[in-house]
């Protein structure tokens, strides 16, 4: 079971589920406790801490990354007030992220029964046998988004009765030296690794509700290095991608045109209004002041608004369109969900709205009424998420399954069938099916036999 649980022998004591999410601009952990009857996790805290070896999503700095880890794991224990042995984590990969879509067929029999667990299970390893995996590169995901029982698409297809059972995975793989870095610095910081989700799909589960998932949605995270973007269609994550643009490339457009220092420029950029908003302002020359060294200078807010309405509209049109559009989904009635940091900044959605020509909705964690002030906000979305991720794979073990294998101190699902295993048991049932035919046809020609005999 993902989660961590500091269970004394005693059967009803609550399941501790860590959330820690490596992020170019902070590190936050998340720690909830799950109750055995309601099995709903509850946010016990949320901390937080400047990041620091990482950049664009990635681990530059195993030292310092690991120092920054442990002060956040630090900070989370002393408020639990107990140690956390194992974390599930997300983290961004800006280089080398691939999704890969594969199918896999699997005949039931003759007759049609009900489907099981390991009939799934088999299935599922055929369409991964379809994967070439590169081998540089680690499979973190693979996700059902698709079920076809005798010719009809199902959302699960567990005991219900068919002949032939169809699947179609979605695969995402990384560089193997991502996830192997990223195993090293935690272990480093003193905690294993219960299960790793990528940050565009534990930022998209945080936000997005079932009625855009079905509907097809596109959610955006745009942190400080980088912009993570998962699009969905009838109900289930079919891409994801990591972008290595985020806002700081925002804040360093401002300190450079406006001649600036780039921290002021990270104050200004939160207190000017985008798209329409900053055009109501009630005097559209109005100044935005700040002070750096006991100096008071002011720049213009209409200005300031122009040149961050640019570079998200370069993010948008030149990076994000061309992305949604190789995911190949034909509608997005959903429309476009938005967190992440930047998102706090006012008119951005207006803004998004015009470029992107669908509706568009800033989106904080749905977790956020747990989740104290000043800490519930968009930035958050990463690892809030990973909480859901857990507790849903523990309900439905088949909506994400780690794709990965043993890689450092990860876990592996002892559930999952080893190849070898499959295949025999694949080759027994082929056998089984072709008796059966074999029997079923020889009595269909002994009918017919029959037939020709009593008419003649």
């Amino acid at each position: 079971m993902f989660g961590n649980s500091f269970a004394s022998g005693y059967a009803d004591e609550p399941e501790i589920i860590a959330a820690l999410d490596l992020g170019t601009s902070k590190i936050s952990v998340i720690v909830a406790e799950k109750e055995t009857e309601s099995e709903e996790p509850h946010i016990i805290t949320v901390e937080e801490c400047p990041s620091s070896g990482i950049r664009k999503g990635s681990i530059i700095n195993a030292e310092l990354a690991s120092r920054a880890i442990k002060q956040v794991l630090n900070s989370a224990e002393a408020t639990v007030g107990q140690p956390l042995k194992t974390v599930s984590v997300s983290f961004s990969c800006s280089e080398g992220m691939q999704c890969v879509a594969t199918q896999g067929k699997f005949l039931l029999g003759v007759n049609a029964r009900p489907v099981s667990e390991d009939d799934i299970e088999r299935v599922v390893q055929i369409a991964k046998d379809d994967l070439a995996v590169p081998s540089n590169k680690t499979v973190v995901h693979t996700i059902p988004v698709r079920f076809i029982l005798d010719d009809k698409e199902i959302e699960n297809p567990l005991d219900m009765t068919g002949k032939t059972l169809q699947i179609e995975l979605l695969n995402v793989m990384v560089p193997s030296s991502a996830i192997q870095d990223t195993v090293n610095c935690i272990k480093r910081a003193g905690v294993e690794i219960d299960s790793i989700v990528l940050k565009p799909l534990s930022a998209s589960l945080s936000v997005i509700t079932e009625e855009e998932a079905r509907n097809g949605a596109a959610v955006l995270d745009i942190g400080g290095g980088t912009t993570d973007l998962t699009v969905y269609s009838n109900g289930h994550p079919v891409y994801m991608v990591t972008i290595p643009i985020g806002g700081d490339h925002v804040s360093n457009d401002l300190a450079s045109v406006l001649k600036i220092p780039l921290v002021c420029a990270e104050d200004i950029k939160r207190r000017v209004c985008l798209g329409i908003e900053y055009q109501n302002e009630e005097d559209e020359n109005e100044y935005v002041e700040f002070s750096f060294n006991n100096r008071l200078s002011r720049v213009l807010r209409r200005e300031t608004a122009e040149i961050i309405s640019c570079r998200i509209e370069e993010l948008c049109r030149e990076l994000i369109m061309p992305k949604i559009n190789e995911a190949g989904v034909k509608s997005l009635d959903g429309g476009i969900i938005l967190t992440g940091g930047i998102a706090e900044m006012r008119g951005i959605d207006s803004l998004m709205r015009d470029i992107f020509e669908l509706s568009v909705r800033k989106a904080v964690p749905s977790v956020a009424s747990q989740m104290p002030g000043g800490r519930n906000g968009g930035e958050f979305s990463g690892a809030a998420g990973i909480i859901k991720y857990v507790t849903e794979k523990q309900r439905a073990p088949y909506r994400f399954m780690d794709g990965y294998s043993d890689v450092g101190s990860v876990k592996k699902d002892s559930r999952k069938l080893q190849p070898s295993a499959i295949k025999n048991i694949w080759t027994e049932k082929n056998e089984t099916i072709k008796k059966e035919l074999k029997t079923e046809t020889k009595n269909i020609g002994s009918k017919i036999k029959g037939l020709f005999s009593d008419l003649f």
